[in-house]
């Protein structure tokens, strides 16, 4: 889980390790949207500049010592209240993580939320399986006390919160 909060300009900057990438600059330069392949992979979809209908799958790995979380951003006010979904690789030190010592069952860890801006945080939760494959479970949630959320048979689920610095977040 990580929190922040990322603006997600269609386009990142190229060659930037982490990121996800449309190296084919010419027949597919327009990055459209990214996910996590799996814990160590992005797969990002990138349009033809001259038929947004042709679109192509690029890999990019992620760095050492780095993990692929999911994450959605805020809406732009100008326009249609729409979330735009991506991925990127986040350094492991930032990532929370529990194990469930590959039980069955309920699994909940409250994590107190740092590195917040202006009140607001992207929290990300990816379920990865022991060899950091994306595995569905039953249902996420997260509550924040006076937030909640969540989804079922997924493999992550992110969500935009009000928070502040110090806080605690539940994840089931």
């Amino acid at each position: 889980m990580e929190s922040g909060n990322l603006t997600l300009n269609r386009r990142f900057i190229k060659g930037v390790p982490g990121l996800p990438q449309c190296p084919d600059y010419a027949n597919h330069p327009n990055l459209v949207t990214s996910f996590c392949l799996n814990a160590k992979m992005i797969t990002a979809l990138c349009e033809d500049s001259n038929n947004p209908q042709n679109l192509e799958q690029f890999n990019t790995p992620c760095p050492n010592k780095t993990i692929c979380m999911n994450f959605k951003t805020a809406p732009d006010p100008s326009i249609a209240p729409e979330y735009e979904v991506f991925a990127m690789c986040v350094d492991e030190g930032s990532v929370k993580s529990f194990n469930n010592n590959r039980k069955d069952g309920f699994f909940c860890k409250t994590y107190k939320v740092d590195s917040v801006t202006n009140g607001k945080a992207t929290i990300s939760v990816d379920i990865y399986d022991a060899n950091s494959k994306l595995v569905k479970v039953r249902s996420i949630s997260i509550d924040t006390g006076s937030q909640h959320g969540s989804m079922q048979d997924t493999n992550n689920y992110t969500s935009i919160i009000n928070c502040k610095n110090g806080q605690k977040i539940k994840t089931c």
